[in-house]
C-alpha cells in the first residue's frame, strides 16, 4: 500500500504550493514528520508536523516553499512509509 500524494502550485507566479498525504483504506495518519526540505523552508528539521493533520487523518499544508520534500509518517495500523513529494513550481496556463 502506497500514501496518495496530491501537490500544487498555489498558482499566479507563487513561490509555495500545497500538499495533501493520505493513506488509503480507511488508515489514518499518527505520526508525521518532515526530514528534509528545500533551502527555502524556514522550519527546523527534523519537524513532527502532525498540526497539518486533520480529524481524517489527512495532512494537508497549504504553504509550503517550490521544492522536494521527504516525509516519515505512521499510519493507524502501525506501518511506516517514507514519502518524498514535490512542490511544483508555477506554470503559466
Amino acid at each position: 500500500m502506497k500514501p496518495i500524494v496530491a501537490t500544487s502550485n498555489n498558482g499566479c507566479n507563487s513561490s509555495f504550493g500545497k500538499v495533501k498525504i493520505q493513506i488509503p483504506d480507511s488508515r489514518k495518519i499518527v505520526a508525521i514528520t518532515l526530514t528534509e526540505a528545500p533551502a527555502e523552508y524556514t522550519g527546523t528539521l527534523p519537524s513532527d508536523m502532525m498540526a497539518f493533520v486533520n480529524a481524517e487523518g489527512i495532512f494537508i499544508h497549504n504553504n509550503l516553499p517550490v521544492g522536494v520534500y521527504k516525509f516519515f509518517i505512521t499510519d493507524s495500523c502501525g506501518d511506516t512509509y517514507t514519502v518524498t513529494v514535490t512542490v511544483p513550481v508555477f506554470v503559466f496556463g
